[in-house]
């Protein structure tokens, strides 16, 4: 499903659950809860218990015939109208066939209508373009040289050492940023007594 679609799928969810009466606390749980207050470690608790004896809210039976007739139509949809990796397998080979034909058509057809000379001329303009950044890459050249030269120098203990360290920290570097999405973009969860 793209990201539209579910998005517009979530808003029409929304929109008929609003239409959904709005339930009424149990008369047990306010009590319950003013008791609690007292001792806030068990609110939590309390309130999961409370609210665990309530009966499932029914979606609206309009909402749940529109979903259904919404997929439905979406898995009804030819195979053309669907994304590329749902069309059936031969016809993704036909695909990529057809489109590497194209796009070598378009090469030996522009080498058709373009003068030679104009092709021949290619490699000495990259090579202009290139000229000013010429210092930087022999500044990048002779460092790279320079750190291949150190590792042929160390021994072996060495590069494992030192492999094992990058690794280290190109794998701390992941785990920090997955933990730093977690807490910033994920939805706190309540854990379930």
């Amino acid at each position: 499903m793209s990201v539209e679609y579910e998005k517009k799928l979530e808003e029409r969810i929304h929109r008929e659950l609003l239409k959904v009466p709005e339930r009424a606390a149990p008369e047990t749980l306010i009590p319950a809860v003013m008791t609690v207050i007292q001792a806030p470690s068990k609110l939590e608790q309390a309130v999961h218990q409370q609210l665990a004896t309530l009966p499932e809210r029914e979606a609206p039976e309009a909402l749940i015939s529109s979903v259904m007739a919404k997929i439905q139509a979406r898995a009804a949809r030819p195979w053309l109208r669907r994304p590329i990796p749902q069309w059936p397998r031969q016809n993704q080979f036909v695909f990529v066939a057809v489109m590497l034909a194209l796009i070598c058509g378009a090469v030996l057809g522009l080498g058709k209508v373009w003068p030679h000379e104009a092709i021949s001329e290619i490699p000495s303009q990259a090579a202009a373009a290139i000229e000013p950044v010429r210092p930087a890459w022999n500044v990048l050249e002779t460092l790279t040289r320079a750190a291949a030269m150190i590792v042929r120098s160390l021994s072996q203990p060495w590069l494992i050492a030192l492999g094992s360290g990058f690794l280290f920290v190109y794998l701390s570097c992941i785990g920090m940023g997955m933990a730093w999405y977690r807490v910033t973009f994920q939805k706190p969860r309540l854990a379930h007594a």
